[in-house]
This record gives structure tokens, sequence and C-alpha cells, in this order.
């Protein structure tokens, strides 16, 4: 080969190089775009276990569930104890809470961690500590499985529009409990379409 055309050849791969990153770039923004944003809740019955998505650059939507929680067994009732575990498990494993909301039968939580592993921890110490509380089960006093799913988790779209409309919604969730406002159907539609738990 001679060397104006070992020189063209040359220059016909520099310029196919941007092009071949900018596909690239591409391909993994939408193979990211396309990953799930949420975990659990009742989509994850009959399922296998997969990997939970989590981005420690945006806020998280959770949700714990129990059918079992009626009558005494109603979440409601320890409501300032169930309060306090989340802040004390909170403040152990570096994760900002923004609201809480402890229903029936299911407890609502808007919260942010910078860490993977504190997250998972974070998770895994408010069901079993909740759970006991609740329950009163200890060693030698097992209680069973309390809650009906796992945990459910939804990445929430930035800190802007979906980040005040889910604060919003557990905000009026908490109305709702009290009795402040009356329960708001075709609103909880809405919410369980978006965020199934």
């Amino acid at each position: 080969m001679s060397n104006s055309s070992a020189r063209t050849l040359h220059l016909s791969l520099l310029m196919t190089l941007p092009q071949l990153k900018f596909r690239s770039s591409k391909k993994q923004l939408s193979f990211f775009e396309n990953l799930p944003r949420s975990h659990g809740g009742s989509q994850s019955l009959g399922k296998r276990k997969t990997f939970r998505p989590v981005d420690t650059k945006q806020p998280l939507h959770l949700v714990l569930h129990s059918d079992l929680a009626k009558q005494k067994l109603a979440l409601v009732n320890y409501n300032s104890a169930i309060t306090k575990i989340i802040s004390r498990m909170a403040e152990r494993f570096k994760i900002s809470i923004y609201e809480i909301n402890v229903n029936f039968n299911h407890i609502h939580l808007l919260v942010h961690g910078k860490q993977r592993k504190n997250l998972q921890d974070f998770f895994r110490s408010i069901a079993a500590l909740i759970a006991r509380k609740v329950t009163g089960a200890k060693k030698g006093k097992p209680f069973g499985r309390f809650w009906s799913y796992l945990l459910f988790s939804r990445i929430v779209n930035g800190w802007k529009k979906d980040f005040e409309y889910v604060r919003n919604y557990i905000i009026k969730n908490t109305h709702e409990t009290l009795g402040l406002i009356s329960y708001q159907r075709d609103r909880a539609k809405k919410i369980i379409k978006r965020h199934p738990v």
C-alpha cells in the first residue's frame, strides 16, 4: 500500500470514529431509559426475584403494605412508635425523609439516600423493626410473615413535578387518615395505577 493510500484510509477511519462513538452512546442511553423504575409491591407476586432499581441521585417513593394490619394490628395504632423507628433508622443509615404517612394497613415514605447499601439496609431494618413492634414478635415468640408484599419502591422522576406529585399525595393520605378530608377514591385509583402497591 502506498503512503498516500495509507493516509487516505487513516483519515477515513478517523472520520467514522465520532459517528461510532455517538451510536454507542445512543444505545447506552436507550438501555438506561428502558430500565424498570419500580420494584416490589403487588406487581412482584408470582414473579422471579429481580434486582431492585435504585438511583442515588433521585428520590424514592416507598410503600409497605400488610393485609394483616387490622384492628389491634392496624399500623395507625402504632403511629408514634413507627415514626420513631423510621427516623432512627434514617439517621443511622443517612437517609433523608421528606414525607411519612402511617395509614391503617400501609405506610408511604418519600426518601433519598446517597448510597445503595445504606438504602438497602434502611429498607430491611424498618420492615423488620416495624413488624416486630406491631406483632410483638420476639425470640421464642414468632409471628410469621406480616408484610403482604416485598417493600415497594419507585424511582421518582426528578425533584420537581413528580416529586411534588408524590409528596402532595402522601400529605393528602395523611389528612385522610386523620379524618381531616374524606377518602378520594378517584385519586387513589390514579396513584395505584401510577405506583402499583
